[in-house]
């Protein structure tokens, strides 16, 4: 297969425009259900656990946005933000790997609550 650079440039921007929906998208989902669930109270989810089991569940779904923010706010989690995109883009695409990352956890988060 012949290394034409048109095919490169538009191969890299099929690949930036698909990042760029799903993390637009995964945002407006996460948002979406962050005020879904704030103008209920917190009240809907996908179902109810008992004692203790849910201040288990919560507790954790409440510690996984803090501490995946700071791991990959990190040095070695900008590393690993990398490995989420082909290596040629992975530089140019950390930072909406971060966006797509942090929009997943508010979806869990509020989703599951």
């Amino acid at each position: 297969m012949r290394n034409d650079p048109y095919t490169s440039y538009t191969a890299r921007r099929s690949l930036a425009l698909a990042y760029g929906l799903a993390c637009h998208g995964l945002f407006v989902l996460g948002v979406g259900m962050m005020i879904f669930q704030m103008y209920f109270g917190m009240s809907r989810s996908f179902g109810t656990l008992i004692a203790p089991w849910s201040w288990a569940v919560n507790t954790l779904l409440i510690l996984q946005f803090p501490l995946a923010h700071s791991v990959l706010l990190s040095k070695p989690g900008r590393k690993l933000l990398r490995y989420l995109a082909p290596p040629a883009d992975a530089s140019a695409l950390s930072s909406t790997s971060y966006v797509i990352v942090a929009s997943a956890q508010v979806l869990l988060l509020f989703s599951a609550w």
